[in-house]
């Protein structure tokens, strides 16, 4: 019995039998924060030889190389065995019988299999919660900033029009980008560094000419950042591992900006508007820093950008971006987030208007507490549904999201009390946990194996920002013409009619060979016999919660 090592995936074993002319690999799980050791010591070498041991040495964590034996007769067939979670999952894979040395690469299906306690994870936690506080210093503080230096309401509204066209047309250009880019983590720090920069430029010459540039590639940003972190989030953690890193992401982004509108709103108060984008752009650098976290190794390019079985350098294959528009699936859900922002995007702002023109007493302290009270439940919950994801598949969670949205707007329609209101508003949270996690969970349902999913993020979010981008403008002239109480009636329509074409058009995604109890993604190992190679996940194999990485045939990293 020849022992190759043990990493992350477990012990992974090798015998051969004469007889039978089999081999067998086995993977025990092991604990995910066990230390990583690779030696070889055996209790017969594979020429018979008598015992020999050498002392296993540490290893990198992402540097689990191919191991090439030569066996005293080939074997016909491997038999692949993983255990995970107490359940055992066999396969065995017909090896053609060919002779000479037999190559083991032991990789992950779907995942990167990074530990939780990689530096990498702790790094895409902090770029989730910083970049979430650097972009709460835009927003409604530059409405008020650039009114402060006396702008007048028409050059207010070009530069924050132009920002978001350009944000809108960003999506796609910016999806097809982060498809054909390996190091993902250059275009989220080049895009951090743009939104710093547009916001020292703000806090320190806001003229026109300077402020509109900063705000439009400010805007630009909003089709690389996002989508980009998730990518990074797929690339680390793999697919079957998504649902449970999104929600994570969910929290710390929701925790960076309620401690971001809290940080610039007290400095707001106590200095001037121009310290909020100063303090702003100094939470760059804090954002810089967490990024550098992430090491490039652990970021696999293939399943960034949804094509895990590709391991090698070069671009994977990909499917003709006309495939994207022709899957009935996609559409459907773009159609959905499309109605649901035109009905959300104005609930809030029509909500504030409603509170000051009926003079209510403490009305920014209430809007306050409007904003802040879902971000609070997102930072909560986000996790939750990352896991009843898994456990319950995708439909009944966005159903559970779309419908909070019409009983809401119904709520600020019929409801004048700011302590009710600030309760209806805890459905705001809901909406926003679940299509927070469930928008690129779906979509990486959907695009897995295409090599087009960052494509496809830029194309939902194409008619998630349209559906926006109309929605206060439609409201505000039903609310202007017959009150705010029929604009709220209206978006509960349009928000009634998303669910109903959740219900009656949006299938489940959850893929089949997805198991609905626990955590642990599926792994792969590949045996390569002569030009033979042979996928265990196409088989049935289950793999273990900490697999080792994966790699390309020669056992080298992929940077992201």
């Amino acid at each position: 019995m020849t022992q190759l090592g043990h990493g992350r995936g477990g012990l992974i074993v090798l015998q051969q039998s004469g007889s039978s002319r089999a081999a067998m690999i086995r993977s025990r799980a092991r604990k995910p924060h066990a230390r990583s050791t690779l030696g070889m010591e055996s209790e017969r070498g594979p020429y018979g030889s008598s015992k020999r041991r050498r002392k296993p040495k540490s290893f990198s964590e992402e540097a689990f190389p191919s191991y090439r034996l030569p066996l005293t007769s080939a074997p016909s067939s491997v038999l692949m065995e993983f255990r995970a979670g107490g359940q055992l999952s066999r396969s065995e894979i017909p090896c053609g019988g060919n002779a000479g040395n037999m190559s083991v690469t032991t990789q992950s299906f779907g995942t990167a299999d990074v530990p939780t306690s990689s530096p990498s994870l702790y790094g895409l936690d902090g770029v989730n919660f910083f970049l979430a506080a650097v972009l709460a210093g835009f927003g409604p503080y530059v409405a008020a900033y650039l009114a402060d230096q006396k702008w007048t309401q028409a050059d207010i509204g070009f530069v924050l029009t132009a920002s978001t066209v350009a944000g809108l047309l960003s999506q796609v250009p910016g999806g097809e980008l982060l498809d054909k880019t390996r190091s993902k983590r250059t275009l989220v720090a080049v895009g951090a560094g743009v939104v710093t920069l547009s916001a020292l430029v703000i806090a320190i010459r806001p003229s026109f000419p300077l402020v509109s540039i900063g705000l439009v590639l400010q805007g630009v940003t909003g089709g690389v950042l996002g989508p980009a972190i998730t990518a990074i989030s797929l690339g680390l953690v793999g697919y079957s591992a998504l649902a449970e890193r999104l929600g994570r992401n969910q929290r710390f982004a929701s925790i960076g900006a309620l401690v971001g509108a809290g940080l610039m709103g007290l400095v707001g108060y106590l200095l001037s508007y121009q310290a909020i984008f100063v303090i702003a752009a100094a939470l760059g650098l804090p954002l810089l820093a967490a990024l550098s976290r992430i090491r490039a190794a652990d970021v696999h390019f293939g399943q960034s950008c949804g094509a895990p079985d590709h391991h090698g350098p070069e671009q994977p294959p990909r499917i003709r971006r006309r495939a994207l528009w022709q899957d009935s699936r996609l559409l459907v859900f773009s159609v959905c987030l499309f109605l649901f922002q035109l009905a959300n995007a104005s609930v809030l702002p029509l909500a504030g208007e409603a509170l000051v023109h009926e003079s209510q007493t403490g009305s920014s302290l209430i809007l306050s507490a409007l904003i802040i009270v879902p971000q609070i439940l997102v930072a909560l919950m986000a996790p939750w549904a990352g896991r009843r994801a898994r456990s319950w598949g995708r439909r009944p969670l966005l159903l559970i999201g779309f419908a909070a949205l019409p009983i809401r707007a119904l709520g600020f329609a019929l409801i004048s009390d700011p302590l009710l209101l600030v309760g209806v508003q805890v459905l705001d949270g809901i909406s926003a946990t679940v299509l927070g996690v469930l928008t690129a969970l779906v979509i990486a349902d959907i695009t897995g194996g295409t090599g087009r999913f960052n494509l496809a993020q830029g194309i939902v979010g194409t008619a998630s920002g349209i559906g926006a981008s109309f929605s206060t403008t439609l409201s505000g002239l039903v609310a202007e013409r017959l009150g705010s109480g029929a604009g709220f009636s209206c978006i509960a329509a349009t928000a009634l009619l998303a669910t109903i074409v959740v219900l009656l058009f949006m299938p489940e995604t959850r893929p089949q060979t997805e198991r609905s109890g626990g955590a642990s993604p599926a792994g792969r190992s590949r045996i390569r016999n002569g030009n033979n190679a042979h996928n265990g996940a196409r088989h049935g194999v289950q793999g273990s919660s900490w697999s080792a990485p994966d790699l390309n045939s020669s056992g080298s990293n992929n940077p992201d």
